[in-house]
């Protein structure tokens, strides 16, 4: 890990004393596990698979950043996405203790080289910085006794709860759009959206077939994006049972449970594309279905995942493709 190395290198060739410290949406590493031992820090972590892990190594973790004391050193591995890269740096910053230590490291092709302007921006004074591993590491401290805060969770223009940082936070994507244009007018039974971000599938399947639905289950590895989606449930839906969680879906949260999943598959992880997270993914849906339950996926239309479908036992069809996009329907044999 690239970011991580770069750290590294970073701690080693400084010497940084502190009692406490907070890692920012700190990928886990044993690398990392060295520098910062259990007794002196807390992790911020949104990603599930990350947080079990911290949490297996017995750390503190935290999902809001409101529950995180103030500390003397914190380290922030932010985001591609500029507003939320912004958040989380302006967070950390203003949790220092008077004259604590930011250090923020991120690949340049994840915004790596803008990270001293935003850090800049927010009041903070930089001190060093280092380039190493194709990334940035730069040290800073809060220049000015209080940094504006930033809200974190705000109603996009399209009347959704959302966060800067989440999969298409400021619009409609075209894809789920599509994928909910074209699935059955009644459902019934046990609904589940996988990978639901701010919940757009979910209020949109809530709002067309009311009224036969037993209960929509929506998951996401996001636990930003799983409150605002619990938030646009409540707010937007009235009449249907819902369950919003917290999940790794490269493992099924069921097993022949579910009549219908609708799935809008991730392809990247960080800064690169990864299909085979959407492999997975699919693959873990097609265990919790029902048998002769239905699952529609939405694809752009060069990703290869009619394979993937085959394989996991279920027959398909491709319903429409549109901009860019192919919807399968699928039944599970």
């Amino acid at each position: 890990m690239e970011t991580v190395k770069a750290l590294s290198h970073f701690l080693d060739l400084n010497d940084i004393s502190y009692d406490k410290s907070t890692l920012y949406a700190a990928p886990f590493s044993l690398s990392l596990a060295e520098y910062f031992p259990q007794e002196k820090t807390s992790i911020y972590v949104y990603d599930f698979s990350a947080n079990q892990k911290w949490e297996d190594s017995s750390y503190n973790t935290f999902q809001e950043t409101q529950k995180i004391e103030a500390v003397n050193l914190a380290v922030v591995f932010p985001e591609k996405n500029h507003e939320q890269a912004s958040y989380v740096i302006n967070e950390a910053l203003s949790s220092l203790t008077n004259n604590g230590v930011l250090i923020a490291v991120a690949h340049n092709l994840a915004g790596g080289k803008r990270i001293s302007k935003i850090i800049r921006d927010l009041g903070g004074v930089i001190e060093e910085e280092l380039s190493k591993n194709h990334c940035r590491v730069v040290m800073a401290r809060n220049g000015c006794e209080v940094i504006p805060q930033r809200n974190q969770v705000y109603k996009n223009d399209f009347g959704y709860w959302s966060q800067a940082g989440l999969f298409g936070h400021d619009k409609i994507d075209r894809g789920s759009s599509l994928l909910l244009q074209n699935i059955e007018e009644e459902m019934t039974g046990n609904i589940a959206d996988f990978g639901c971000g701010y919940g757009y599938i979910s209020c949109g399947v809530a709002a067309k077939t009311q009224h036969n639905i037993n209960k929509i289950y929506a998951y996401d590895n996001d636990y930003r994006a799983v409150k605002c989606c619990e938030k646009n449930l409540l707010e937007k839906n009235q009449n249907v049972d819902f369950e919003v969680k917290w999940y790794d879906l490269t493992q099924a949260p069921e097993t022949d449970f579910f009549d219908t999943i609708l799935l809008n598959p991730p392809f990247h992880a960080g800064k690169k594309t990864d299909i085979s997270l959407g492999k997975s993914i699919i693959e873990s849906a097609a265990k919790s279905l029902k048998k002769r339950g239905v699952i529609y996926v939405v694809a752009n239309i060069h990703l290869p995942y009619e394979a993937v479908l085959k394989h996991a036992g279920i027959s398909f069809d491709i319903i429409t493709t549109k901009q860019g996009f192919k919807v399968f329907k699928g039944v599970k044999q």
